[in-house]
């Protein structure tokens, strides 16, 4: 029976000129810890398919067995040829595992403006002493918004206001797509490109962003002045897509680089979020008290 061969991962232990590296990290532990759990999953599969094969045989010899070796054999191997467990293991090491690199490493300082400051101060004030740490997401929020992202000095920054350790802090910024763990440009586009919107154009707009920045998703221009992401419904499908064509959405883009900051709201004129056709309900003056209560009451 061929074996799965794991193909060649990542070693954290080992540096990358090949010098003798001193004691893991915690994240060199963390990352021992996801290989071992991938490698006994691995072993389980195998197992798996091993048994699959020989019960396989055995049906040949056996009319009345009860299990279907064929459909355990195959559902074994199906398993092991979509390698979902590689496709885990990845996304484990994106949302936990940490890699210090130039822009983002504990070594760069990051302190809270006095007006930041003074305003986190306000928001612990808002939660009991022994619940500050309810405000952690409100302190990623304020350090996201005066840095542009949220760095790992920022995490850090949080932490000793909030005096919890660091860990409790990664745990959030991690979980929420929102905080953004790497740098972005001063104009961040971010596209629905779910169902509804796809079906009112947004992969046209989507094009034509990409054409005119000459950027892909996840990209951020040269110039640091656009970052472009897809995310799923940002709650305004029944403008999808938020009232944009091509034409308007280079118009807008163009404001932009220019320095002028368009008015907030549709470029079709709309003003709210209502169907193409104008309102259907809603369209006269409520009633007033005692509308539609009996005379003799």
């Amino acid at each position: 029976m061929k074996e799965f061969e794991q193909s060649e991962a990542y070693d954290p232990y080992v540096p990358k000129d090949g010098t003798a590296g001193g004691p893991p990290s915690k994240t060199a532990q963390i990352q021992k810890q996801i290989d071992e759990t991938v490698g006994i999953m691995r072993d389980n599969i195998n197992r798996v398919a091993e048994r699959g094969e020989r019960l396989d045989a055995l049906q040949d010899k056996t009319e009345n067995l009860s299990v279907s070796a064929q459909g355990f054999r195959k559902g074994a191997n199906r398993v092991r040829k979509q390698m979902w467990w590689k496709d885990m293991k990845m996304r484990i090491i994106i949302a936990v595992v940490h890699r210090d690199t130039p822009e983002n490493n504990p070594s760069i300082p990051f302190e809270f403006t006095a007006d930041n400051l003074k305003r986190a101060q306000e928001i612990i004030k808002r939660y009991p002493p022994q619940y500050k740490k309810a405000a952690v997401i409100p302190l990623l929020d304020l350090g996201q918004r005066q840095l542009g992202w949220t760095s790992l000095s920022v995490m850090n920054a949080v932490a000793k206001l909030l005096e919890i350790p660091p860990m409790r802090v990664y745990e959030v910024a991690t979980f929420y797509t929102m905080f953004n763990r790497e740098p972005v440009g001063k104009y961040f586009l971010q596209l629905c490109t779910t169902t509804p919107c796809q079906l009112c154009g947004s992969m046209k707009i989507l094009k034509t962003i990409e054409d005119h920045l000459k950027i892909k998703v996840g990209e951020t221009t040269p110039d640091k002045l656009f970052t472009l992401v897809e995310v799923e419904c940002a709650g305004a499908c029944v403008n999808a897509p938020e009232d944009l064509t091509p034409e308007t959405t280079i118009k807008l883009l163009d404001s932009f680089k220019s320095g002028k900051i368009p008015k907030p709201g549709p470029m079709s004129g709309r003003h709210t979020c209502e169907p193409k056709s104008g309102y259907t309900t809603l369209t006269s003056e409520p009633t007033g008290p005692g509308f539609g209560v009996r005379e003799d009451l």
